[in-house]
């Protein structure tokens, strides 16, 4: 059974357990994983919306990061295309938090400064 943890400032670090059958990282072709298929734990709701908002946060930072290392080589479609998907993954994190908050503080440089 591998154990992922999924935290948020309020979430208090517990870690949430899911099954990956066969799975293994030094298996040279692990089966992919049907996500539909994984059995959740019981979650408020709550802890469920900060968990999706931190794998969000986590997906735009990725995004953002390659685009940024990307953009000059890319194609103008291409382009395009990075920039629609970041503007998803803002307004998904701006509805999720309530709050543009996060995103202005991860703009201004804030956010690295509050993990130091």
């Amino acid at each position: 059974m591998a154990k992922s943890k999924a935290t948020k400032g309020d979430s208090k670090g517990k870690s949430i357990e899911s099954v990956v059958d066969d799975m293994k990282s030094d298996h040279p072709d692990p089966k992919p994983i049907d996500l539909l298929s994984v059995k959740l734990p019981e979650l408020d709701v709550v802890v469920a919306e900060a968990v999706c908002a931190e794998v969000l946060r986590g997906n735009y930072i990725e995004t953002l990061k390659r685009y940024q290392d990307t953009h000059e080589d890319l194609k103008e479609e291409a382009k395009e295309k990075m920039v629609e998907l970041l503007g998803g993954f803002e307004m998904m994190i701006s509805w999720l938090d309530q709050s543009d908050k996060w995103l202005n503080d991860l703009h201004e440089g804030k956010l690295e400064k509050q993990s130091k």
